[in-house]
């Protein structure tokens, strides 16, 4: 449906492609996991203060959140008011490079200039090199870039809204026995701006960039489309076709 829905209500829409099985799930806080029990990729956004500083803001945690579908398709946009306007957290899915691949978009519609973090937890290791992060040893999740600034914890205990912050040396993995590492990648947004990373749902992504990923707009069209043809059925002749 159209509706709108947020955080609190335990909703899951899954998102894919008509030509992949594979298929990602998104929760009412835009949070996407690409196979069911696994890892998770989570959005959060800091916003100036009146004091000067920043505050980050946790879409899993606060009320200010509204959700639902572009369009009735498989695209699910999820607001979060923070001081200066919305921004809008859109995930779908698309084939970009020959594959299936699921998106995180985060456009900035506020009035000010923000900093996003792209979370990724729990897992065993979690390992950044330059654009692409595997988890548990595989290719996760490709970034625009390299991060300005990355932050872990191999506990899993409390948050990384204070490492986030601090100014740690820079390391490249984190393990956890337990399977509890999680780790937070920072970018700057400014106003009107957009970032998209990418989640390979399988297939080889070495020649895969964050770029190659469609628009949202583009994969809503496409949907659009694909809806106002109608159900066609191809059938082999004989049978009970030929009684009717």
């Amino acid at each position: 449906g159209n509706g709108e829905y947020g955080p609190g209500d335990g909703r899951m829409t899954r998102i894919g492609t008509v030509d992949a099985p594979c298929a990602a799930t998104v929760d009412g806080a835009g949070l996407v996991t690409p196979v069911p029990g696994g890892w998770s990729l989570e959005w959060w956004v800091a916003a100036p203060t009146p004091e000067g500083g920043h505050r980050w803001h946790v879409p899993s945690r606060t009320a200010a959140v509204r959700q639902g579908l572009v369009g009735g398709s498989p695209i699910v946009e999820t607001l979060m008011r923070v001081p200066g306007g919305d921004v809008a957290c859109t995930a779908y899915a698309a084939s970009a490079g020959g594959q299936a691949v699921a998106a995180m978009e985060i456009h900035n519609r506020t009035s000010v200039p923000l900093a996003v973090g792209f979370i990724i937890r729990p897992a065993r290791e979690i390992r950044i090199d330059g654009d692409l992060v595997s988890v548990n040893g595989q290719p996760a999740v490709i970034l625009p870039r390299a991060p300005s600034r990355i932050a872990w914890s191999e506990t899993g205990l409390g948050d990384l809204l204070g490492p986030v912050d601090a100014d740690e040396p820079p390391v490249s993995y984190v393990r956890s026995s337990s399977g509890r590492a999680q780790a937070a990648f920072v970018f700057p947004l400014s106003h009107t701006s957009t970032l998209r990373v990418a989640i390979p749902l399988g297939g080889d992504v070495s020649a895969l960039n964050a770029g190659m990923l469609p628009p949202v707009d583009a994969v809503a069209k496409g949907w659009d489309a694909l809806s106002g043809r109608g159900v066609v059925i191809d059938v082999p002749p004989g049978g009970w076709l030929d009684d009717l």
